[in-house]
Parts: C-alpha cells; sequence; structure tokens
C-alpha cells in the first residue's frame, strides 16, 4: 500500500509538474534543448554513413551531412547495461559496476548521473524500449521529472508475466517468460519447460502467425511489447513537440529497442540485400565463442539484420523531416548513437559473448548543433562515457572531469586526444563485488587495440593486438610481432585494472 500510495502521489506530481510547465511559453534566449535518440545494437559496421558497402542508412547519412560525425567511437560495454552505465554515468564498468545483464550501478550513483548532474534547470524525461535500460531509469528516477511507461508506442503484450509487474517488469519477466517459456535461437538457449513453453505457445503467444503487410516475419517486439517502427518514431516526434511547447529547456533520452534482434525489417526492404555481397572475410571460430554458426547461417543473419538497419534507417528519416519541418533542432542538440554492437562472425551470432571484436563496441556517434550545416569528421577514437561531460558542456555547465573516465568531445568542449586509452569490458561472469578476474578487456590507443581475455576455461589469459586502421577486420594479431607497443599499452591497462580492482581487494575470498 506504501508503494502504491506514493506511486499514485508522484504521478500526481508529475501530471502537475508537466501541465503547468507545458502551458508556459518558451523564453527567448533560453538554453538549448538536448535529445539523445539511441539505436540499440546498432554497429557502426553496418552503416553506409561509415563506409559499410550497402546502402543501409541514406537518412543517417542525410543528417549526417549537418552534424559531426565521430568515426572511432566506442562503447565502454558490450551489452545493454554496461554500455547504456557508462553512458549515463561518465564512467568505464569497472567504475560503476553495472557488469551482468541484470545489474545497476552501484549504489552511490544514484545521486551521480547525467540526469541529477543537469539538474532541474532542465526538463528531464526519460524513454526506454530496453528493459535493462528501464533499470537505470527507476534508479535515477529522483533526477527525472518524467519516465514514459516500458509499454509506450506499442500495440500488443508480448510477455504473460513480466508487462503485468509495472513497478519491476524485468525480474518478473526473466523468472518466468525467458526463463520457462522463451527460445532464443539466435544465442541457443532453449526453454527450461517444454510444458509451459508449449502451454505459452498455444495459449497465449500466437503472435507468430499474425500476417502482416509491413512485417512478413512477425511485428519488432522487445520480449515484452510488440510495435510498429513508424507508430515508435511517431511516438518520439509527438513527444518532442510537446516538449518544444514548455518554458524550461529540456533533455531527453529516448532509447529505443531497434535495430536490436529479433530482426523485424519492413516488406520493401526484407530481400534488398539478398544479392549483394558486403565483403566481409571469413575468420576461423574464436576459442571463447559460446556457440558455433556457420557461415551460411551469419550470412543469412547479417543480410535480417541489414536489412532491419534500412528499416529503421527510413522510418528515422520521417521523424528527421518532421524535426525539420517543425523547427525543432533550431535550438537542439540531437544526439544519434548505440549502446553496443552486434557480431556475425568467429563462430558468434549477437553481442552476449565475452568477444570484444569491433563489430561489438564500435558504435555510431553523431551529433548536430543549433544551426550547423556542415558536416564535421573526426577520427580520434573516443567512448560513450564521453557523452556526459559533453551534455554538461552543450547544457553551458561548468567544466566537469575530476572523478569521470569521460571527458568532452572533440569539437564540442574537449580536444583531440589519441594517446588517451579507451577502454570496453565484458564482465558478466564476474561479481561487482569483487576483483574483475573473468574479464574481456579491449583497450584502444591511437590506431592500436589490444584485447585481454582472462579468468576463461578456454583462454586463462591471452592477448590479441591489432592495427585496427590498417587491419579492420582484425585478422593480423600483432601480439608477437608489435612486442614494443604491445609490452607498453599491455602494461598501462594492468595498471588500470589494478586501480579498479582496488577497493575490492579486501573482498577477495
Amino acid at each position: 500500500m506504501l508503494k502504491v500510495g506514493a506511486a499514485v502521489a508522484g504521478g500526481a506530481m508529475l501530471s502537475s509538474t508537466r501541465l503547468s510547465a507545458r502551458n508556459e511559453k518558451r523564453a527567448p534566449n533560453a538554453k538549448p534543448n538536448i535529445i539523445i535518440l539511441l539505436f540499440d545494437a546498432m554497429s557502426a559496421r553496418h552503416l553506409s554513413t561509415y563506409g559499410y558497402a550497402r546502402g543501409t542508412t541514406p537518412n543517417l547519412e542525410r543528417f549526417a551531412a549537418r552534424a559531426n560525425v565521430y568515426h572511432s567511437h566506442s562503447s565502454a560495454g558490450s551489452f545493454t547495461s554496461s554500455g547504456t552505465a557508462s553512458m549515463l554515468t561518465g564512467l568505464f564498468p569497472w567504475n560503476h559496476r553495472a557488469l551482468s545483464q541484470s545489474a545497476p550501478v552501484k549504489r552511490e550513483l544514484a545521486d551521480a548521473n547525467i540526469f541529477s548532474m543537469l539538474g532541474p534547470e532542465y526538463y528531464r524525461l526519460g524513454y526506454t524500449q530496453n528493459p535493462w535500460a528501464q533499470l537505470f531509469l527507476g534508479q535515477f528516477r529522483a533526477h527525472l521529472e518524467e519516465i514514459l511507461p516500458l509499454s509506450s508506442f506499442s500495440f500488443r503484450q508480448v510477455a504473460s508475466t513480466g508487462a503485468r509487474f509495472v513497478n519491476d517488469p524485468t525480474t518478473a519477466y526473466y523468472a518466468y517468460d525467458d526463463l520457462l517459456v522463451s527460445g532464443h535461437q539466435a544465442q541457443g538457449q532453449k526453454p527450461a519447460s517444454l510444458a509451459t513453453f508449449l502451454y505459452d505457445k498455444l495459449i497465449h503467444h500466437k503472435l507468430e502467425s499474425f500476417e502482416s503487410a509491413q512485417y512478413p516475419i512477425g511485428f519488432p517486439d522487445n520480449n515484452f511489447y510488440q510495435y510498429q517502427l513508424d507508430e515508435t518514431f511517431s511516438g518520439i516526434q509527438k513527444t518532442i513537440s510537446t516538449l518544444s511547447q514548455q518554458s524550461k529547456p529540456f533533455f531527453a533520452y529516448f532509447h529505443i529497442w531497434a535495430p536490436h534482434e529479433p530482426f523485424a525489417p519492413l516488406r520493401e526492404f526484407f530481400h534488398q540485400f539478398d544479392a549483394q555481397d558486403p565483403q566481409v572475410p571469413a575468420r576461423p571460430q574464436h576459442p571463447l565463442a559460446m556457440s558455433t554458426f556457420s557461415e551460411k547461417d551469419l550470412r543469412r543473419e547479417r543480410n535480417r539484420y541489414d536489412s532491419y538497419i534500412a528499416s529503421v534507417d527510413y522510418e528515422f528519416g520521417s521523424l528527421l523531416s518532421a524535426l525539420e519541418a517543425g523547427g525543432r533542432l533550431d535550438n537542439a542538440h540531437l544526439i544519434l548513437t548505440s549502446d553496443h554492437g552486434h557480431l556475425f562472425e568467429r563462430g558468434v551470432l549477437g553481442h552476449v559473448t565475452p568477444l570484444l571484436c569491433d563489430p561489438v563496441i564500435h558504435i555510431p556517434l553523431m551529433i548536430s548543433s543549433p544551426g550547423q550545416t556542415a558536416r564535421k569528421d573526426i577520427y580520434t577514437p573516443t567512448s560513450n562515457a564521453d557523452i556526459l561531460p559533453t551534455v554538461l558542456h552543450l547544457a553551458g555547465q561548468p567544466a566537469l572531469s575530476a572523478g569521470l573516465d569521460g571527458v568532452a568531445l572533440p569539437l564540442l568542449g574537449g580536444e583531440a586526444d589519441s594517446a588517451r586509452p579507451i577502454i570496453s569490458l565484458d564482465a558478466k561472469k564476474n561479481s561487482a563485488f569483487l576483483p574483475l578476474k573473468r574479464v574481456s578487456i579491449s583497450m584502444r590507443k591511437g590506431d592500436w587495440k589490444l584485447i585481454r581475455y582472462a579468468g576463461y576455461p578456454a583462454a586463462s589469459e591471452s592477448y590479441e593486438l591489432y592495427n585496427i586502421v590498417q587491419d579492420s577486420f582484425e585478422q593480423q594479431n600483432q601480439f608477437q610481432k608489435a612486442a614494443s607497443i604491445a609490452s607498453a599499452m599491455q602494461a598501462e591497462m594492468l595498471d588500470m585494472l589494478a586501480q579498479a580492482d582496488k577497493p575490492f581487494q579486501k573482498a577477495t575470498p
């Protein structure tokens, strides 16, 4: 009853705040609005904006023509929880400690995040279709004026239990739906109960047979709800339009599920790339590949992924046109990015993997500013931990670097620094309260990328070193040949790891 009372009171307060704020007119010379539009699991390697052979993103290219385009931008995590947490806190995963797929950031960061640091001068709104990212919005709710429900812009419930528990849908979903009834074929997962799986499919989920003129292999869904891409982008456009009517400047974070799997391309893009060859070389299976997919399987799924990206780009084009026509970008910074990428190589399909190959962590970043009319390309390596200090700079806040791993981006408050180490991390099997023993770490410095795999049964400790500019497909491990570079980067990486582990050494059993 206490929770219900608090929720009702909070909802009434937020509704009152929204109504009063939106009935006021925007003051002249106000601070700029800031919009983050995050496409889940969108790898920069699959975007024609970044030179991909297939024409997947003509509308992102149209946006890039008026934006800063960051070509060597990495997520600090290889999956939603770690990657999103780094963007929202300005910290690498070994500092924010959202290490597993269901983990929140450490408790003291509930009041030290992008929403709290912007402060109440901005009207702060958060929306995500990803339940893992929803955990962070819940953790940071004290610093948001508005959180749109996970069900927003959807039309049909998918999860038979998770969606019914509005206060904690993620736990409910993974306690029943994902464990007992789901069959995620892409990851090789099978349901724990044949009986409940069949019951669920026959009684609750007749979704696969639902025919659609738009989506030949089914509507997009995020395991909780089904939605249509056009309705999602239309909902975002209407939300931005409403926010633009109020007196306060606003900061809006939109985290959409697409192009995350299951891939659901629009009919007009479904077979668009079947006859095209992106000329991606086949690479042998990696020792840490958790499952083995054939090259034929990987090609098929790569085609669907690219078609789905083209579908997302098409609908984004409508959103971009509406924002431009309505003048919504005249006083707004628009940030387009992702939380992580996706892998179709070395026997691996997906991103739930210890591998830190570039397609998993190389993500897009494009930022347009009010009045910007020309494209600017930045090739210096950057991290998604840099988003927080950059947003503060765009909002006119004092420079903030103490205690953060991120720094303001080049051309937006910061300077290019090729000598700076850019860290990406996967430690899903490691406790957040212990030193990192089973872990994958990538460090990018200039043209070079060092990967360390440690604590895995198939690789107690191994290193890979690539000149990522000359060898973008990471085919030639230079760890032995470029010994001086390898030694210097290894020492720096291990020193950074030791510093990150120091607060947890006493907890070691």
